[in-house]
């Protein structure tokens, strides 16, 4: 006869492997599922501008094609902002364009109209602007994945829209992408100077176009940013070209002098050309009007009253072909006035330049600059280049952001979508993973408990042997050592803080925390070997737990001397997170210490949070902010918002060095390609109340490449080392003194 204490007792013996088995048999019924099973994502879009009825573009002269949603380089364009690449991959651009498909969608109200005026026998049009796209794919693929390409193809599609319907001009960064070397000094300040005009003239089209609108990213509006560049160039690039002038720089002399006497030759051509054009233009003038003033016609026809009322047809049939002759005459004298006036222009501008294109020959060949002046002038020029690079990057970045945002808003006015997910299986998911489950895990348990009362009731079936102990033993001097300092409390270890620096966006002090082992038989231990070793003792709680709880009380410590209480950020492992044992911890020390649940931020890697999202949404509930990590791979970073919100996230400042190996130029490229990435994602948090964060900066010129971002922290060894409390505390106050 069974107790209920031996009951209870097999029941808990056998209750891994029960949910081992539950969990397989969840995971085939799963897989089996899907075999069969097929997702249909929808997505509704509407045209809201006047004439998208009419299938007319924006602008109103082109035709507008909806189906262009479903063009092959739109569908290229939405996986490649997923991070999905076609070559070798069974996502294929011609599956996916296959499985959409596109319609119109009609009020009721019109339908309506339409039959009543069919049964009448009259023709009644529909017109709509509104359109659905349903996409239906394997389920194999994940229920997300329908919402995700049609995330992509919005963006994609936007930025076609845009591209084919509207005048959307970017900001070129020229000073990255001109070439100074073997480059003449006086060729170089003449691209630049191209550059800055066009650029101005570009913002001032835009002023012109959007007089009122100012970038709620940046805080400029068109004018503005058209006036940056000005002073700009009317500062910086005149001192490069009076620098140039005053020290008759040049590379190569001899060159520079050869080629501008073929410039003045060929301007000399030009300049005569047009001037005989002119001459030309001049003689008709004189030939075909002058003569025809002095007869007195001009006179007589510019008081003639065209107006007058003639009693006859006659009459004013000559009348209207006096008036067309005399219109004919003036216009042929004013366009030969203008061409007159265009030619001779030409001239005096081919004119100006040769004069200019003189003077620095004769500059040159009667050059007395001292050498080491030139040198002082080109090492000004080289800062001069340098000062330039900086700050026209930096105003490129905030003309073509707010540019983004002025044709975000355009869009976002002209096409309004809306995104729902259907199954269209009639199979139940949950209800067969349950129901797998169930029977799996009951027939588990129930063969256990049968096998249990088997061996009671027969000892002599019992396998030989002792059962092994629950925590495995020390193995080698290294498991040993780690032993005994879980037995002793960890006295040979401590924690350092690595201040999160506020951003742009000012927050309360932050810190990020890591353990640290100086062992007396092993000396300083990483900490890859360190969580190792505690794992394979099944000791990672109790680590942790000691890490929590002098979390709390230097939280306690630095509320108490700086009157303000810190987040710290506690990195934690996939591991120590399951079955929501982290959870526990956290309650458990916060209560006991009396530090409010907001100074404990956990952190993981975002590589390993999709294995445990509930755990990590119960410490949100709970109040503890949770960070997610290494957020720098995009397609991953979408999956995770998708159904995660976490507080934080964290871009490791690795993905600047990713590119070191790169072929000349293209490192650039891959840079301006992150950060790209990085703006997106960084608006894309702030829209949806996540913090975000740099970590690993560890140069001035990373800390440059992020200066223009809106993050909230930045974080690496460039900013400081980690350091113990003690010593942290101590700099603070000497800083507040």
């Amino acid at each position: 006869m069974l107790t209920i204490t031996e009951l209870f007792l097999m029941m808990k013996k056998y209750l891994l492997p029960a949910a081992a088995a539950a969990f397989l048999g969840a995971v085939a019924t799963y897989l089996g599922v899907l075999l069969v099973r097929d997702y249909t994502c929808t997505l509704t879009f509407q045209y809201n501008y006047e004439g998208a009825e009419e299938n007319l573009a924006p602008d109103g002269a082109g035709t507008l094609d909806p189906y262009q949603m479903q063009n092959p380089a739109v569908i290229h364009s939405a996986l490649d902002r997923m991070g999905i690449s076609t070559a070798g991959s069974d996502i294929q651009v011609e599956d996916i364009r296959n499985n959409i498909s596109i319609s119109k969608v009609y009020t009721s109200q019109d339908q309506e109209v339409a039959e009543a005026a069919a049964v009448l026998g009259e023709n009644y049009a529909l017109k709509t602007s509104e359109y659905r796209l349903t996409y239906t794919y394997p389920a194999l693929l994940g229920e997300n994945y329908g919402k995700l390409i049609c995330n992509g193809l919005i963006n994609a599609y936007d930025d076609f829209f845009i591209e084919n319907y509207y005048d959307k001009d970017v900001i070129p960064d020229f000073m990255q992408n001109i070439a100074r070397s073997n480059v003449d000094y006086l060729d170089l300040a003449s691209v630049i100077k191209k550059n800055f005009d066009d650029v101005i003239a570009t913002l001032n089209d835009y002023a012109a176009a959007y007089p009122n609108y100012r970038s709620s990213r940046t805080g400029y509006s068109f004018a503005e940013l058209a006036e940056l560049y000005q002073n700009a160039e009317n500062d910086l690039y005149a001192q490069l070209e009076g620098n140039i002038r005053a020290g008759n720089l040049a590379r190569d002399p001899e060159l520079v002098v050869k080629n501008y006497t073929t410039t003045v030759r060929s301007l000399l051509i030009s300049e005569e050309t047009y001037n005989e054009i002119a001459e030309s233009y001049k003689t008709q003038i004189k030939t075909f009007y002058d003569s025809y003033k002095a007869t007195g016609l001009y006179s007589q026809a510019a008081g003639t009253q065209v107006t007058q009322n003639s009693s006859n047809n006659r009459d004013q049939n000559v009348l209207r072909d006096y008036e067309h002759d005399f219109e004919t005459l003036i216009n042929t004298y004013d366009s030969i006035v203008l061409s007159y006036t265009q030619q001779a222009a030409l001239a005096s501008e081919a004119r100006l330049d040769r004069t200019y294109y003189l003077n620095i020959i004769q500059a040159l060949q009667t050059d007395q600059v001292a050498e080491d002046t030139k040198t002082r002038l080109v090492e000004k020029n080289e800062a001069l280049l340098q000062t330039m690079t900086e700050i026209t990057g930096r105003y490129c970045g905030w003309a073509n952001e707010s540019i983004d945002e002025l044709f975000d808003q355009i869009v976002a006015e002209d096409i309004q979508y809306l995104i729902s997910a259907n199954v269209t299986s009639d199979i139940s998911i949950p209800f067969a993973l349950a129901f797998a489950a169930v029977v799996m895990g009951a027939m588990v348990m129930l063969a256990g408990m049968v096998r249990e009362v088997l061996l009671k009731n027969n000892p002599e079936l019992a396998a030989p042997g002792e059962p092994e102990s629950e925590n495995p033993q020390p193995r080698d001097r290294e498991h040993a050592a780690a032993y005994e300092q879980y037995k002793q409390g960890f006295p040979e270890f401590f924690l350092v803080y690595q201040e999160m620096q506020a951003g742009i966006r000012a927050g309360a002090p932050r810190y990020e925390a890591y353990v640290r082992w100086n062992s007396a038989q092993l000396g300083p231990v990483s900490v890859r070997q360190m969580f190792r070793y505690f794992g394979d003792l099944n000791l990672m709680m109790e680590l942790n737990d000691w890490i929590v709880e002098t979390v709390c009380r230097d939280v306690r410590r630095f509320e108490a001397e700086l009157g303000v209480a810190p987040v710290i950020h506690i990195n934690c492992m996939f591991s120590e997170v399951a079955d929501f044992g982290m959870t526990d911890i956290l309650h458990k020390n916060s209560q006991a210490s009396g530090v409010a649940a907001s100074c404990l931020c956990v952190e993981m890697d975002g590589r390993d949070i999709m294995s445990c999202v509930r755990e990590m949404m119960l410490m949100q509930k709970m109040g503890y902010p949770v960070c997610v990590d290494h957020f720098e791979d995009k397609a991953q970073a979408e999956e995770i918002l998708a159904i995660f919100r976490p507080d934080y996230v964290k871009v490791s400042g690795k993905i600047f060095r990713a590119d070191e190996a790169a072929p000349a130029g293209e490192g650039l490229q891959n840079r301006r390609d992150i950060l790209d990435y990085l703006k997106t994602t960084i608006r894309s948090c702030h829209e949806n109340g996540i913090g975000f964060c740099i970590s690993g900066i560890e140069n001035q010129e990373e800390d440059l490449l992020i200066y223009s971002l809106d993050i909230d922290y930045k974080q690496g060894y460039y900013y400081g080392y980690p350091a113990a409390m003690d010593d942290l505390l101590k700099e603070l106050r000497e800083t507040a003194e």
